[in-house]
């Protein structure tokens, strides 16, 4: 069975969960002291990790050994048209890199709604 894996922090030589990784860990999975759980620090790092102790806004637990990370052996670049909401893309760019796609392409088509200049407002944004 796999430990259930979080993003925190790394702060001095703990790890830290906040916010809502820190509700999903206690509140839902009901994560308890000295349970095993991994954790992604973001950085390229992920950790197997022992709960230290947990407060009343933040779990703290200690690095045990970092747990090296294996490149894809294919990586996914998707080509996007535009959406004539161009708010939408955020909601299509979460599940995309939650999947796994290694690149996202905006594309902008003769039957785009949307204007060029506010595509290259939302690129500087994702970059």
């Amino acid at each position: 069975m796999s430990l259930p894996r979080f993003i925190g922090e790394k702060e001095d030589s703990y790890l830290v969960l906040k916010d809502q990784e820190y509700n999903h860990a206690v509140k839902v999975l009901r994560v308890k002291q000295n349970d095993l759980i991994e954790i992604n620090t973001l950085d390229g790092n992920v950790y197997l990790a022992k709960v230290e102790d947990i407060g009343k806004n933040q779990l703290i637990a200690l690095p045990i050994e970092k747990i090296p990370i294996k490149e894809e052996e294919f990586k996914i670049t998707l080509y996007q048209c535009m959406p004539n909401q161009l708010s939408k893309i955020d909601e299509i760019i979460e599940p995309l890199s939650q999947l796994g796609v290694y690149k996202l392409i905006p594309v902008i088509s003769k039957n785009s709604a949307v204007k060029e200049q506010d595509v290259v407002k939302k690129l500087e944004k994702w970059q």
